[in-house]
């Protein structure tokens, strides 16, 4: 969820790259390797070196959000769900499309 907060808000994110994570921002956000704290360095310094490239990245984050991830798509998404099991046929469910 904070990802997602911070993503809504339009903030610079810097992000591990745990497929959790990609899947939520895509290639909206710098992502550094899970564990490897060097390159989390490196991706600091890199989003201070290029501020402005950064902050069009997180604007493209924010919008990419509100256009996949709003509650009104969640929410018709909840409703797929809902109608396929009432309809006893889960096996045309896909969470990811």
């Amino acid at each position: 969820m904070v990802l997602l907060e911070a993503a809504s808000l339009g903030v610079p994110i810097i992000c591990s790259d745990i497929p959790e994570n990609r899947a939520v921002i895509q290639d909206n956000t710098l992502y550094f390797r899970s564990g490897d704290i060097q390159d989390l360095a490196n991706q600091i310094q890199w989003a201070f070196d290029h501020f402005p490239n950064i902050e069009e990245v997180a604007r493209r984050a924010s919008e990419t959000l509100i256009q996949t991830l709003s509650w009104d798509n969640i929410a018709l998404q909840y409703e797929q769900v809902y109608q396929h099991c009432l309809m006893g046929d889960v096996s045309k469910l896909s969470f990811y499309s």
